[in-house]
């Protein structure tokens, strides 16, 4: 069943939103921070248990994202936090301040920099350092933060992450929830209740949230990979479908496939696993890891959540701010330290306060969508395997001879094979870890029905009319192609690289499959005899 998880509100009351409007920034510090003894700029207000890295206000998030106020040179040297960083395997530091922020909270900025520290001081220890500055209690476009989302993706892959703006809590808290947001699927709503879980009064303004959920809804419109089972989407280009991909793509992925559809790409790689035995596909096998590891962090998430959500009801009703921040004087305990209602199990009132009901819902984000009638079901059931298709059917030959008869089929499917390929088309726009799922699929057919509907349903073939005359007219160019646009060479490419692999074949298979193959790229019946010697 779904929870019911409350809409998160803003940390920050009305009054502190206001003043920090009003006052300008160079009077923040003094003000509003508290200048030299800024509490974010040391370890002297927090417990041991709010510094994950000692000397720091900081939490981990997830297993390999840290959230962290900003270090300083001299904290850098007095915690040894290199050394820190290196025990515990994180390899990359990502700042979202701008340089001179808060220039008179704690110790002087370092003038080379513009920051509390000196970049190089990681990346001279091999420690990658990335810079995407937002302003502070502000928000950043979407194009930006995706580009800061998919470098944490980047060096999650590389290691563990320390994330800081100045306390950690406001832009940092936003880069994360849109991290998970990206890399799981969770929705907005969960992704901010987990990270305040985590860290809490993380994503503090009523603009911080609405740039999760607007995240959310960009990110979601953007992984539509067969328009034709999704309602809401229009048919694209070949080009428009790959402009689209490559806001999701990161690091060589998004190099390998810059021209190339991810659906085309996947489909010849599994399928010629299939026809050839093979478990060394690097491609698949790191989507199926990938979902693996996705899976796992979206069941912690929501498990997490689930268990605090007593808590995050009672939150919501709670009219006393206990957020720090929104006071001058925050309450102190007998021992100095600052009093954030933390429980054992880490979770506080975060969203307290009398506020204006935001203007958002669960149904508001596209992620939440009302499921259709193949969405419910979670898995592919009934595809017979290629060696079961060998051994339980009389004529079909080798296992080649399976995968090639396969991509020979022409578009009208039976209704079991019809269902099954609907299915994989509303998992792979929809599902967390679809991809990953797909390559334990062992059906040749389902497979290579998805490559043929994906081609067939773009807005236009990837051959148009006068493509095909352009090709015609050098039936002997062995490089016509290239005559193409470069979407078009190398989608072509990847499908010929994969047939020309069926050697071997009677050619009572090899002519269907050139025939199917011309089909689908130009969508007609069109008979182009000279299109494959291209290879």
């Amino acid at each position: 069943m779904t929870l019911q998880i409350p809409m998160p509100r803003p940390t920050y009351s009305t009054a502190r939103e206001n003043l920090i409007k009003a006052v300008p920034p160079h009077l923040i510090c003094s003000l509003v921070c508290g200048g030299k003894q800024c509490r974010y700029e040391g370890p002297d207000d927090w417990t041991l248990q709010q510094q994950a890295i000692r000397g720091v206000f900081s939490a981990w998030v997830t297993d390999n994202i840290l959230a962290m106020a900003r270090p300083s040179t001299q904290l850098i040297k007095k915690f040894s936090i290199i050394k820190q960083f290196k025990g515990l395997n994180i390899k990359s530091v990502i700042n979202l301040q701008v340089p001179g922020e808060h220039c008179h909270c704690g110790d002087p900025l370092e003038l080379k920099s513009g920051f509390s520290y000196i970049p190089e001081i990681f990346m001279e220890n091999d420690i990658y350092f990335f810079n995407f500055g937002m302003t502070d209690f502000g928000v950043s476009s979407l194009v930006r933060i995706l580009d800061a989302v998919k470098v944490t993706s980047f060096a999650v892959q590389e290691g563990k992450v320390a994330v800081h703006c100045h306390a950690g809590l406001g832009r940092t808290g936003v880069l994360i929830a849109c991290y998970l947001v990206y890399a799981t699927r969770v929705s907005p709503c969960e992704a901010v209740q987990y990270v305040r879980i985590k860290r809490p009064f993380s994503i503090q303004t009523r603009t911080q949230i609405d740039l999760v959920f607007d995240f959310a809804q960009f990110v979601d419109s953007q992984r539509t990979v067969f328009t034709g089972v999704n309602p809401h989407a229009h048919p694209v280009t070949l080009q428009q479908h790959l402009y689209r991909q490559q806001y999701l793509l990161h690091g060589y992925e998004a190099r390998r496939l810059k021209h190339v559809p991810k659906m085309v790409d996947y489909a010849c790689k599994r399928l010629l696993q299939l026809a050839f035995d093979r478990a060394d596909c690097v491609a698949v096998q790191v989507e199926k890891q990938r979902e693996m590891s996705d899976r796992f962090m979206t069941l912690r998430i929501r498990e997490t959540i689930a268990s605090f959500l007593p808590l995050l009801e009672s939150c919501q009703t709670n009219k006393d701010p206990v957020d720090p921040d929104n006071v001058l004087r925050p309450p102190m305990d007998m021992n100095g330290f600052l009093k954030l209602g933390i429980s054992s199990g880490g979770c506080t009132g975060v969203y307290s306060g009398r506020f204006a009901r935001l203007s958002r819902s669960l149904s508001d984000s596209s992620l939440y969508r009302s499921t259709r009638k193949y969405q419910a079901q979670s898995k592919v059931h009934g595809s017979l395997s290629v060696k079961e298709r060998v051994r339980k059917t009389d004529g079909y030959g080798s296992v080649l001879e399976v995968v090639a008869r396969a991509m020979s089929e022409g578009p009208e499917l039976d209704n079991d094979l019809s269902t099954k390929v609907c299915l994989w088309q509303v998992q792979l726009n929809e599902k967390e870890g679809a991809w990953g799922r797909l390559g334990s699929e062992e059906d040749p057919r389902v497979l290579s029905a998805l490559m043929w509907c994906w081609l067939e349903h773009l807005k236009e073939p990837v051959l148009r009319s006068d493509d095909v005359v352009t090709l015609l007219s050098k039936p002997t160019d062995k490089h016509n192609l290239w005559g193409l646009e470069k979407c078009q060479e190398e989608t072509i490419n990847c499908i010929l690289d994969c047939i020309s692999k069926f050697t071997g074949l009677p050619s009572a298979l090899e002519d269907p499959i050139v025939r199917r193959l011309i089909q689908a790229l130009t969508q007609s019946d069109i008979t182009v005899p000279n299109l494959v010697q291209q290879q």
